[in-house]
């Protein structure tokens, strides 16, 4: 391999990424991406956690008895109550905007197995817990006045602890409060982020294969350079390119977390820290290389556009899985399907990420799944290299997975 030409395709490769207008627009936008998912998890977890106050609801009732009880019982909470004797009346109030919904209460309810609660959206899952609570409350009172028993004493004797999720970091002395809901949300974030980079930069040196083939400027490019210098000039100069943006991306980042944050007394999310941060990049490093290479092959055998999606699904599919399953993935680190799809190269850059957000493993397992990302890489290099020497000659024929298998037993 001549070692000039390659660095002389890196550079040219890496000027076409980076001297364009849509490469600096992304570079821009990044840090609103990377504010995003600094900030953004808070601040909805923040409003998930329960309804705004004075949250006006909805109360229809015949009796004075159990709205009372109604106002005793959510005094303390968001919602206000407000009373209807007829569903008609709660119902208007809900077109009206008078009340965000209407607790349908029918006489002796005290009895019934479950309650109508309506509104305009239908999914007020927040006000519908609150009211839930509330009515088991006062029918359990009810329940035990009516056996003869003192409801304050039974409610004393019944009542259960809080359980408060913490987050135990090996070899710290206090642990950490959690959110789930923002665990999920910067977990889901930083995997939109590797899927879509991984995604674009992949695509772009299919179809930068692509287009030569077609084009009919390869075989300008192999009288002076090797087919192996021209795919992997291609993969470096974008790999530097990404490089580059990603760098961008992490130290602002990074300033978020070290400066920004505390200097502004931002609550960021505990997924987002200087180590995570530098995981993130080395697993975007490792999935680009890796499936660079695999649509550089697929660029080098298909015969045009549609071929190449075509033959790129199953490619796309790996990318997908790992995305479809990230609350599962944050719900149960440990699993054994988890596990293993940790150390599967063309899903671990993805699935090993989120684990270490969630929970992190031990730094064998991480060792493990990078040492097997970099031999992944160097063997679909070595088929892509061999794949791309024949692929990109050939034309007139639409290829397929089957004959770019049998192109790597060629010399």
């Amino acid at each position: 391999m001549n070692y000039a030409k390659l660095g002389t395709i890196i550079r040219q490769e890496f000027r076409m990424t980076a001297a364009t207008k849509a490469f600096l627009a992304m570079t821009i936008l990044g840090p609103f991406l990377i504010a995003a998912i600094a900030i953004l998890p808070g601040l909805l977890a923040q409003r998930q956690s329960q309804p705004s106050d004075d949250t006006r609801i909805g109360i229809v009732t015949g009796s004075d008895d159990v709205f009372a009880r109604f106002e005793v019982s959510l005094a303390g909470t968001p919602v206000t109550p407000v009373r209807f004797t007829s569903e008609r009346d709660g119902r208007d109030a809900i077109d009206s905007g008078a009340v965000q919904g209407s607790l349908i209460l029918p006489d002796g309810f005290e009895g019934s197995d479950s309650l109508r609660y309506v509104s305009r959206t239908g999914t007020d899952m927040q006000i519908a817990s609150i009211l839930q609570a509330t009515a088991g409350h006062i029918v359990t009172s009810t329940r035990i006045a009516e056996a003869g028993l003192d409801p304050e004493h039974i409610a004393r004797l019944t009542q259960t602890p809080a359980v408060r999720t913490v987050r135990h970091e090996s070899g710290a002395s206090d642990d950490t409060a959690t959110d789930g809901f923002a665990i999920l949300l910067t977990a889901l974030m930083f995997v939109m982020l590797i899927y879509m980079t991984v995604l674009l930069y992949g695509q772009m040196i299919g179809r930068s294969v692509l287009t030569e083939k077609i084009v009919n400027t390869k075989e300008i490019m192999l009288s002076s350079v090797r087919p192996t210098e021209l795919l992997f000039g291609k993969i470096i100069g974008k790999g530097a390119a990404s490089l580059v943006q990603y760098g961008v991306w992490i130290g602002i980042a990074a300033l978020i977390v070290t400066v920004i944050g505390p200097r502004f007394d931002i609550s960021l999310p505990a997924g987002l820290t200087i180590i995570n941060l530098s995981y993130l990049l080395v697993f975007f490093l490792l999935a680009f290389f890796l499936y660079a290479t695999a649509f550089a092959a697929v660029g080098s055998g298909a015969q045009d556009e549609q071929q190449f999606g075509q033959l790129s699904m199953p490619i796309i599919v790996f990318l997908i899985v790992p995305l479809v399953l990230v609350s599962p993935i944050v719900m149960n680190p440990e699993g054994a399907l988890v596990v293993g799809l940790s150390h599967f190269p063309l899903t671990s850059p993805i699935v090993m990420l989120l684990r270490i957000l969630v929970d992190r493993p031990a730094w064998w397992e991480i060792g493990l799944s990078i040492a097997l990302l970099f031999g992944a890489i160097v063997l679909a290099g070595m088929g892509a290299a061999r794949i791309f020497s024949v692929g990109i000659l050939r034309s007139g024929k639409a290829g397929s997975w089957k004959e770019m298998a049998a192109w790597l037993g060629r010399r």
